[in-house]
């Protein structure tokens, strides 16, 4: 059963701060009125303002935490004359905080034997995203050094919290293991009583939801001495989440308005470890869109964007893709579809991004050389179509409509005008049937030897499609089938078609012999920049 943690009231405030420059006080100055004067609010933000004697500072707007002096400073040096900063505060709002709970276990007491490990656990049944954690034990053992003890959440993350403490003394009494003490656990003494900091940071939990099952591991690493887990508790304080500017739901998922050309863009604030923010938008275009979650100038956050269909299905995600520790992505889009944005961070970093989605509209090239039949008397077959016009490709991929009762049968490639050939598949789908809205695409998220007849939807080619990109796709394009048991089972090519990106202004070659040499110093090292231009791109180097 949880209970609440006997404490005080927590407040948050806003407040605003007057503050006047004045000869006589305890901060010296180089023989003039300091310029610029430093401003340190709580959290160590520093606001820079110019002050002349007698000079009142404007409102400034800063949120205070539990209380206590606000720490203010002019860095100026001791010399003739002194200055004083003298602080006057408005409350202009207030908050309860969320207050901590206790969740003991009740899986107590545990024996804990030699060479072996002790396992206890405790369900929660709460839901909530975790602000802070906190672990109380109570351990009897007469040789506490024997002894190892990990915590792990409901996600799997485990946070060694002692491990060979205490030399030859025994037991730990009312020991809490809390980020914030002032003493780690290692210089810690026998029985521990009091607050000391884990082995591990629990931090490392921070974000995660709070419900399910938390795992208590005790492992005793020697002989002859033995004890008992009597009893262990958690103390969580939930995130406030009072401050988050986006929902983390898909059901409350906030629209993000794009242009007639699939363009669009949004600010936001990854607030706490493991926040999420997700967006909602309809494609106005057929293409090939590119997302891109970007750190703020001077954020510390480490971007992890993933994208889902209409109805919540995963589709695709990036972390590192961009430049630095930034995410870019390419998703192939279709008007009029649904699509939702979830804009976060690695592991727990936080900070302010840009969320930037633009798209590039498809260039649509189909066949009129079909019907074309394959099987008896017919084992392999082409069918052509023609593009006109110049066109860089950027991008490409096909969509095909095959009937043929058994889909093993059928081996499929495209030739390029160059004469580059790739196979998008052979020898999928059993003895299944046809290839119906088939689209093969190097970005789709399931391989098409992974993919079931009728093949509906896209799906990563055997091959990669990628090959053609850069290549001018002006000239005649051939798509081959083949039947390896013509005399079994026959099929007919009902449609074909070429979906071309494409290809914008390109900061290095996407294919090998395109690709920037870069040189090496002595010691072998060496650095190149590029930016990944549009979506499916690459950039090749060589050395």
């Amino acid at each position: 059963m949880a209970r609440p943690r006997a404490q005080g009231r927590r407040l948050s405030a806003v407040a605003r701060l007057e503050g006047v420059c004045r000869p006589g006080g305890q901060y010296r100055q180089d023989g003039a009125i300091p310029n610029p004067c430093e401003v340190m609010p709580p959290d160590g933000a520093s606001s820079q303002k110019r002050l002349a004697n007698m000079i009142r500072l404007p409102w400034q707007r800063w949120k205070l935490g539990r209380g206590g002096p606000v720490p203010l400073r002019c860095p100026c040096r001791p010399r003739r004359r002194s200055l004083a900063f003298r602080p006057h505060f408005d409350l202009l709002e207030q908050r309860t905080l969320p207050t901590a709970t206790v969740y003991p276990s009740p899986d107590v007491p545990v024996p804990i034997q030699d060479l072996e490990t002790a396992v206890s656990t405790l369900e929660i049944t709460d839901s909530f995203p975790i602000g802070d954690v906190d672990v109380v034990l109570n351990i009897e053992h007469t040789f506490v050094s024997d002894l190892r003890a990990v915590l792990e959440a409901p996600d799997g993350t485990q946070v060694e919290l002692l491990n060979d403490v205490g030399g030859a003394g025994e037991d730990f009494t009312s020991t809490t293991l809390d980020d914030e003490a002032a003493d780690s656990i290692n210089f810690g003494v026998a029985p521990f009583t009091g607050s000391f900091r884990p082995i591990q940071p629990l931090n490392r939990l921070d974000g995660i939801d709070a419900q399910g099952t938390w795992t208590l591991s005790i492992s005793d690493n020697a002989l002859l001495d033995e004890g008992t887990l009597v009893s262990w508790s958690l103390i969580i304080t939930p995130v406030d989440t009072t401050g988050d500017d986006y929902p983390n739901t898909f059901a409350e998922a906030v629209n993000l308005a794009l242009d007639a050309q699939g363009a669009g863009q949004v600010g936001g604030v990854i607030d706490y470890p493991r926040d999420v923010d997700v967006f909602v938008f309809v494609a106005p275009v057929d293409g090939q869109m590119t997302i891109r979650q970007d750190a703020a100038a001077g954020s510390a956050l480490d971007t992890f964007v993933t994208v889902f269909d209409s109805a919540g299905n995963f589709l695709v995600q990036d972390d590192d893709g961009g430049v630095g520790l930034n995410s870019v992505l390419p998703l192939a889009v279709t008007a009029g579809e649904t699509y939702y944005v979830q804009a976060g961070a690695f592991s727990t970093s936080v900070g302010a991004y840009t969320l930037r989605l633009e798209t590039t509209p498809l260039e649509i090239f189909t066949s009129t050389d079909v019907p074309r039949f394959v099987g008896s008397g017919a084992a392999t077959v082409t069918s052509t179509l023609e593009i006109d016009e110049p066109l860089l490709i950027g991008h490409l991929s096909v969509a095909l409509n095959i009937d043929h009762t058994w889909d093993e049968d059928l081996e499929v490639r495209l030739r390029g005008p160059d004469g580059t050939e790739v196979t998008l598949f052979s020898g999928v789908g059993g003895s299944s049937d046809h290839f119906h809205g088939t689209v093969l695409d190097d970005l789709a998220s399931t391989a098409v030897g992974s993919g079931g007849a009728p093949f509906t939807g896209r799906f990563r080619p055997e091959g990669e499609l990628g090959s053609f990109s850069g290549l001018d796709a002006q000239g005649t394009w051939t798509l081959i089938l083949t039947d390896t048991f013509p005399s079994e089972d026959d099929g007919t090519l009902t449609a074909w078609s070429l979906l071309v990106t494409p290809q914008v202004a390109d900061d290095h070659g996407n294919r090998f012999d395109q690709a920037t040499e870069i040189i090496l110093t002595d010691t072998g090292e060496a650095e190149a920049l590029g930016n990944i231009n549009y979506a499916g791109d690459r950039d090749l180097f060589r050395f």
